[in-house]
């Protein structure tokens, strides 16, 4: 089976590529870099943002916890296993001031990754504008760790040892992980097949 790097390269030498010989028009925006994050949330609050971590490509991070989440609406495990990881009220910041530097520490056109990502891209772009109004040049989605690994049919992760709950914690594993898969992803090829994908998994 062929890599993506020698499937494209096999497309773009192609004499019949339909793309070959069009002129190619000057990209005014550069592609922003990969991005992976997490946020904590309280799903019994309709998914309100506490802690949010970011870890970007180049090794850059941020993180910050939000100053407006109901207190007062926290079961139990959030407050084990949550809570009790923040830093110190005075560090925690509104969500205003939260957007503006989660938008400049992004940066134009960032390509989002995350694990089980539905709920953190929600909490995201709700915090950002929502989908419709979110900054210029951002995706409309976040990439899924989780689809990636099965589709690559990749049966373990990097163990995550320490961290958990705790957003930039969890953010770091999660830039692990997407660098791990992108280097599997070079060696298993593209598969269309789920049930290549099975049996990949399986170990057959």
């Amino acid at each position: 089976m062929k890599t993506i790097s020698e499937a494209m390269k096999e497309f773009n030498d192609n004499e019949k590529n339909p793309l070959r010989n069009v002129k190619k028009k000057k990209v005014v925006e550069e592609k922003g870099m990969n991005i992976a994050y997490d946020c904590e949330f309280n799903t019994n609050n309709d998914l309100e943002l506490i802690s949010i971590g970011l870890v970007r490509e180049d090794g850059k991070t941020y993180y910050a916890v939000s100053n407006e989440f109901d207190e007062s609406k926290l079961d139990d495990w959030l407050k084990e296993n949550v809570i009790a990881l923040l830093p110190p009220k005075e560090e925690w910041k509104s969500r205003e001031t939260i957007k503006k530097e989660i938008v400049e520490f992004c940066g134009d056109s960032p390509t989002f990754w995350a694990y089980y990502s539905s709920h953190d891209h929600t909490v995201l772009f709700n915090l950002v504008g929502g989908m419709m109004k979110g900054p210029k040049g951002w995706p409309m989605r976040t990439n899924d760790l989780k689809q990636m690994q099965f589709h690559l049919g990749i049966a373990e992760l990097p163990e995550q040892k320490e961290g958990h709950h705790d957003a930039l914690e969890d953010a770091k594993w999660n830039m692990e992980v997407f660098n791990f898969l992108s280097k599997e992803a070079d060696k298993v090829g593209v598969v269309s097949d789920f049930k290549a994908v099975e049996k990949r998994q399986k170990g057959k």
